[in-house]
């Protein structure tokens, strides 16, 4: 599909639906809970990252996007996590509980990952949509 001005403008218009209403989501809990910041970290979070999924990837459809939202997510928790546990080792029952936080948000990053690498086959994605996502999205921590 080569770009046009109308294919530009929908986009541009689709783009513009979505941070609109990713942001009126995030407005009625900051008004309504604002001793739960961490409510809002999260809400704040899941729109950049949607805004960044789907600026990148616009020609995909809204499951697959939320799936590599969700991915992103995933990972970056996962690698924040290592880093943590990195700067903290040590013993006792804290360092237990972070590597159990850390092996979830692995296992949640590995399963999202596994289900994530049909989309490297779509042929609707360029091949810097695909470069992307492998060195990206679907990389592991730390391996860049």
């Amino acid at each position: 599909m080569k770009p046009n001005s109308r294919n530009l403008v929908a986009l541009l218009q689709q783009a513009e639906d979505y941070a609109t209403a990713s942001v009126e989501g995030v407005l009625p809990w900051m008004r309504e809970d604002l001793r739960r910041p961490d409510r809002l970290y999260h809400a704040y979070t899941r729109t950049r990252l949607g805004l960044e999924v789907h600026y990148l990837f616009p020609n995909l459809g809204g499951a697959q996007r939320t799936l590599l939202v969700n991915l992103l997510e995933a990972r970056n928790s996962f690698e924040v996590g290592l880093r943590f546990a990195r700067k903290r080792s040590g013993q006792g029952p804290d360092v237990r509980r972070r590597g159990r936080l850390v092996g979830g948000w692995e296992a949640k990053f590995r399963d999202l990952r596994v289900r994530s690498r049909s989309l490297v086959k779509l042929p609707q994605l360029t091949a810097a949509q695909k470069k992307m996502l492998l060195t990206v999205f679907l990389a592991l921590p730390g391996s860049q």
